[in-house]
């Protein structure tokens, strides 16, 4: 980049900086819309399995948040079961799609759903009401974020991603 001689050399350091934030940006963005795009052709290529879509969801989020892994988990009657992972040894998913969920504080799917809002655990393992410790062991993640999903301010599921 070339700039005028007058511009003094501390403005040509930001104006560096704020280019390189501008295009860190801009690559987030474009992550973004690749994965709505990749969500939407989902939608549109299938008689919509509701199944498959969420696992795209999922594989879009934790690509999009950096993450090493995630699932997602929707309302089934009363409680909330794991229906879609990305990045889990088969046990781990063995684990979980054997447990329920209810609105609770002991993880992370139950903290959202009751919480209504985004959830972020930076350690499970120092956070005193995490209780899941042998999905934890198993899944081997310590920082977690969840989101819930909506309808009408209703919760019919959380996404998950470690």
């Amino acid at each position: 980049m070339i700039l005028p001689r007058d511009v003094p050399l501390n403005e040509a350091d930001a104006t560096r900086q704020e280019i390189v934030k501008l295009r860190g940006e801009l690559r987030f963005a474009e992550e973004r819309e690749a994965a709505v795009r990749d969500v939407i052709q989902t939608i549109a290529q299938s008689t919509f399995d509701l199944d498959r879509v969420l696992q795209t969801v999922i594989n879009r989020a934790v690509g999009l948040c950096h993450g090493h892994n995630g699932n997602i988990a929707r309302l089934d009657g009363d409680v909330y079961r794991v229906v879609a992972f990305t990045s889990f040894a088969p046990e781990y998913e063995q684990l979980v799609r054997n447990r329920v969920y209810v609105p609770g504080r002991d993880s992370v799917i139950g903290r959202t759903v009751l919480e209504r809002d985004v959830v972020h655990i930076a350690d499970v393992l120092d956070d005193p009401e995490y209780l899941l410790t042998d999905l934890q062991r198993a899944g081997g993640f310590r920082t977690v974020l969840g989101v819930p999903m909506l309808r009408d301010g209703t919760p019919i599921g959380a996404l998950a991603v470690g």
